[in-house]
């Protein structure tokens, strides 16, 4: 099992060592560690020896060795899962050639090399751990859903015994738990443990060759309006025009863009700060730092236009990665200056807000 020592591989050996296995090999680049190693052991009640092993699993030749090592020490391998995988949340054009190459080399390069490795071998199964994201998208994962099509693409080319399943989210463990609960709150309904173990044990069981699978719920569904669609584009450009009317003209008049910027700045600071669960927000860090991921920029995204009033992209968070620049788009590009109390007459003048307009920028947050 290839990332045999995550949650999800755990599970998966010892649901392998209840349904009869005798030797289940668990392969990560760590190894283990004690929490594992606990599980592991733990697959003895069921006369299952769960034996573990440190690899880089993208490093040529790796594999080969490794799996040469296992059939002197515990005799021929019967199946092999390759679960082993990485994210890295952005948009594709703001994402570089390495944050791809992150996330395609333990999915692509992995089972390149797993694949050299059983050469020749009379497997029972060999299944590749996809996802849905392969499948029908997902926001802010291009690279992760290139990676996993690799792999739906790999077990079609190749045929039986690859089978490529492609996974909906895995509620209780898995990389997807952190945000599990956020993703109920809008309809998506996570796979239980018990189910997609199940669900594993039943395709494995068939008699039906399938190159490919979905397993997963279907979606309650939950519409999300995109700036595309003529609606939101007519709301982002009413708040436009009332923005630049507020922020005023070339000859003074009205409130200047550095100052409706400033005040935009303010009011987002404390939302995000609330938001986010941080006593103050440190502007100058990179919003990645924070851990912003597509489910969260959604979320972000859908807030703040409930809360001012205008519309906004739900990839705006991964859009603009950098506080300041994340302000001035909000004044510029979706006239969020215009939601905002107007300014006093003090501030009108170009004088620092201070106080007064920190707390009023915090009032608009709320």
């Amino acid at each position: 099992v290839l990332g045999g020592h995550g949650g999800l591989g755990l599970e998966v050996a010892e649901r392998f060592a209840r349904e009869g296995a005798g030797v289940v090999a668990l392969v990560s680049r760590s190894g283990g560690n004690p929490g594992s190693d606990e599980r592991a052991a733990a697959l003895a009640a069921h006369g299952c020896l769960a034996v573990s092993y440190s690899a880089d699993i993208t490093a040529p030749g790796a594999l080969t060795a490794l799996v040469e090592r296992m059939r002197r020490e515990h005799g021929e391998v019967h199946g092999v899962v390759h679960a082993a995988g990485t994210l890295k949340d952005g948009l594709i054009r703001s994402a570089t050639a390495e944050d791809v190459a992150a996330v395609m080399r333990p999915k692509a390069d992995g089972v390149r090399e797993l694949a050299a490795a059983v050469a020749g071998a009379d497997l029972d199964f060999a299944v590749l751990f996809a996802s849905v994201s392969g499948t029908f998208g997902n926001l802010g994962q291009g690279g992760y859903a290139a990676a996993n099509t690799y792999l739906d693409g790999y077990a079609h080319a190749h045929g039986a015994p690859w089978l490529s399943v492609d996974w909906g989210l895995w509620g209780e463990v898995g990389m997807g738990t952190a945000v599990a609960d956020r993703l109920r709150a809008r309809g998506v309904r996570p796979l239980t443990t018990a189910e997609g173990l199940d669900a594993l044990i039943a395709v494995l069981g068939t008699e039906r060759s399938a190159r490919q699978l979905v397993i997963a719920h279907p979606d309650a569904g939950t519409e999300i309006v995109e700036p595309d669609d003529p609606e939101a584009r007519a709301d982002s450009a009413a708040s436009a025009d009332a923005a630049s009317e507020q922020t005023g003209n070339a000859d003074g008049s009205g409130e200047a863009a550095g100052d409706a910027v400033g005040r935009v700045a303010e009011a987002l600071a404390a939302f995000l700060a609330e938001r986010l669960g941080v006593a103050s927000l440190d502007r100058e860090a990179p919003l990645s730092e924070y851990g912003m991921s597509s489910i969260m920029s959604v979320e972000l995204s859908e807030e703040l236009s409930r809360r001012w009033g205008v519309g906004l992209p739900a990839t705006l968070f991964l859009e603009y990665g950098a506080f300041g620049e994340l302000a001035e788009a909000l004044v510029e590009r979706y006239g969020a200056a215009a939601a905002l109390p107007e300014p006093s007459g003090d501030e009108n003048t170009g004088a620092t807000a201070g106080a007064a307009g920190t707390e009023a920028a915090t009032e608009a947050a709320r």
